[in-house]
C-alpha cells in the first residue's frame, strides 16, 4: 500500500485524501499541494451527500472523509456524532463553508426538494 507523503500513513489507491490527516494525495487533478480544510461535519449519509453534491455543482474541489463515528444515544435512540467530514483546499474553505451554511439553511426551511420528492412531483 502507498503512504502519505505527509504522515507516513498507509492509504489506498482509490483514495483521494489521506484518511490520517486529510493531506490530498497525488494524482487528483483538482488539488493541489495546498492543505486541506474542514468545512463540514455531516451527521449522515444523506447530508454529507448532498453537501458534497451542492459544492462539487459550484466547482469547489471536494473531499469526503466517512468515518462513521456515529452512535445511538441509549435514552431516545436518536443518532449523535457524525457520519463523514468534507474537506477542500484552504484558499476556498471560507467560500464553501458559507454555502454549506447557505444551503443547511434551505434545506431547515424546507425550500429544497429532494431527489426522491422531485421526481414524484413530476409524475
Amino acid at each position: 500500500m502507498p503512504s502519505c507523503p505527509e504522515c507516513g500513513s498507509e492509504y489506498r489507491e482509490t483514495d483521494r485524501a489521506c484518511p490520517n490527516c486529510g493531506r490530498a494525495l497525488t494524482g487528483d487533478r483538482r488539488f493541489s499541494d495546498e492543505p486541506l480544510a474542514v468545512v463540514y461535519e455531516a451527521p449522515n449519509q444523506l447530508l454529507s451527500r448532498l453537501v458534497k453534491a451542492t459544492l462539487e455543482n459550484a466547482g469547489v474541489p471536494v473531499v469526503e472523509q466517512v468515518d462513521r463515528t456515529v452512535a445511538y444515544n441509549g435514552l431516545d435512540l436518536s443518532m449523535v456524532g457524525r457520519y463523514s467530514r468534507l474537506l477542500t483546499v484552504e484558499s476556498r474553505a471560507e467560500t464553501a463553508r458559507q454555502m454549506v451554511a447557505d444551503f443547511l439553511a434551505a434545506y431547515e426551511r424546507g425550500d429544497l426538494a429532494l431527489p426522491d420528492e422531485a421526481d414524484s412531483g413530476s409524475a
